[in-house]
């Protein structure tokens, strides 16, 4: 991050301690290939291939596979939040998100599981496409409290901020969901 002059990002106390990379890259005028690519964090692995053309719109195709990843440790913590002032209500504050005109991409993402402290998602799939500032996520397959959630979300940031949800879950155990998140 110093030699790109930004600031490190923060992060939770204890992560990013091990990082390991390995795998080939090869640069073919303006575009890149990463293959057999292991990405290790803290434990966490990823195998990643992914291909980049730099011309013109730049664009990326990803896939990204793992097996259990444990991301429980970016999850806050609640007696942490139960402390913050409430009543603040929503910021005012307008949301940028130009970055989405900034390149095209095409990313599918899979794990075994994941474990985010709170829920533990088993399968993981998703697959996000992004086309002229349009991201839609697909929720291909998410395994969670005995069933399956699926949907997309769409961010648009064409002619300013659009957002839409559509989930659908299938054999959720809905007196799970209850005792964990609303103590019912």
């Amino acid at each position: 991050f110093q030699l790109a002059g930004l600031s490190p990002p923060e992060l939770p106390a204890g992560v990013g301690q091990h990082v390991a990379l390995n795998g080939n890259l090869a640069v073919t005028g303006s575009a890149l290939n990463l293959s057999d690519a292991s990405v290790t964090v803290d434990g966490n692995s990823v195998l990643v291939s992914a291909d980049a053309t730099l011309v013109g719109r730049p664009v990326l195709s990803a896939r990204i596979d793992a097996g259990a990843l444990d991301l429980s440790r970016f999850i806050g913590d609640e007696d942490e939040e139960e402390s913050e002032e409430s009543g603040s209500g929503w910021s005012k504050e307008t949301i940028d998100v130009s970055a989405l005109q900034k390149l095209d991409a095409d990313i599918l993402i899979s794990a075994a599981s994941v474990d985010l402290g709170l829920v533990q998602i088993a399968p993981f799939v998703t697959r996000t496409r992004l086309d002229e500032g349009r991201a839609v996520t697909e929720l291909r397959k998410l395994g969670a409290y005995g069933g399956n959630i699926g949907g997309s979300f769409v961010i648009n940031s064409r002619g300013g901020l659009s957002v839409r949800a559509n989930l659908v879950g299938q054999g959720i155990a809905v007196q799970s969901v209850l005792s964990q998140f609303v103590d019912f």
